[in-house]
């Protein structure tokens, strides 16, 4: 991949490339066939667990993937870009983040103006419905492509099916999820992501007690060993992946998944992961939002 496109992608993910990957798992990982397993793809059996326990404390609230999903859906624009009818013909000029994110708004407002019935739409009346400004919806749009009439305003159904091309989101992927603790089980029982095309195949915990167990409200899937990742990942063309593990196996997790092939990654794990510049990284750090929220709280007291 050329230096332009890999400028691209950056530029749409809003990622640095890291100072120096890291050239072994971190200490405190799991055992010695995990660090093997980052480097040459190849898993023996752990020594050690993941206490999920850890995330007993979260409960099962359907609203805590409200910005995971938005941000998968982040990832899905960085690996399909080339395969959009805008990814072929983009320039290098930087598309912002926050762009990228707002398109997923957009989406989710526009398919409720048709199950309401509505058939076009204006940068005004989208914008009132998302407290944004016409000339913002506008100038998020041009980074794509030319969109609506002058006078007519936009088809939803065409903005709609573009705007889902663009977001990867008319086709489906296949996504993993590496934790079945009480975050990760919540994560997988939410059928939002099945209904943005995004297909959880498979779920990895490296507690033995859970493996081989099946998964609640997911039928069909059993929990696997996290030394069968290198292989699902290869059958079932895996590329995006969920981490719903503690802070201090994030990382060795991470060296796993890019190692198999996985290029881009969800991170719910409290904490910073390293990765080369062809990965995608999106991290949602539940406590950090509620830190946000208390000082919004706090301020206008």
């Amino acid at each position: 991949m050329g230096t332009r496109i890999v400028r691209v992608i950056l530029a749409l993910a809003g990622l640095r490339r890291s100072s120096a990957r890291a050239s072994s798992c971190h200490a405190g990982f799991l055992s010695k066939p995990y660090q093997d397993a980052a480097h040459s793809v190849k898993c023996g059996a752990s020594e050690k667990h993941w206490r999920s326990g850890c995330y007993a404390d979260l409960p099962h609230d359907r609203g805590l993937s409200g910005r995971g999903i938005r941000d998968i859906i982040t990832l899905s624009v960085l690996l399909s870009a080339f395969g959009t009818e805008w990814g072929p013909s983009m320039k290098s000029t930087a598309i912002p983040a926050p762009a990228v994110r707002r398109l997923s708004l957009y989406l989710r407002e526009l398919e409720s103006l048709w199950r309401n019935d509505q058939r076009t739409v204006s940068s005004k009346q989208l914008g009132e419905a998302l407290k944004l400004t016409p000339t913002q919806i506008r100038k998020d749009l041009a980074y794509f492509g030319q969109f609506g009439q002058p006078g007519i305003g936009y088809d939803v159904n065409e903005l709609t099916t573009r705007i889902r091309r663009i977001l990867g989101t008319d086709r489906t992927w296949n996504v993993l999820l590496v934790g079945a603790g009480n975050l990760g089980m919540a994560l997988s029982a939410y059928r939002g992501f099945a209904r943005k095309g995004f297909r959880l195949v498979a779920v990895f915990d490296d507690d033995p007690s859970k493996v081989g167990r099946p998964l609640p409200g997911v039928p069909g899937l059993l929990i696997q060993p996290v030394g069968d990742i290198p292989a699902v990942v290869r059958e079932k063309d895996i590329r995006l992946a969920i981490v719903a593990v503690p802070a201090e196996s994030a990382q060795g997790v991470a060296d796993v998944l890019v190692a198999a092939g996985v290029r881009g990654l969800l991170n719910f794990a409290p904490v910073n992961i390293n990765v080369s510049g062809k990965v995608a990284v999106s991290a949602v750090d539940l406590a950090v939002q509620l830190e946000q929220l208390s000082f919004q709280v706090g301020a206008a007291v």
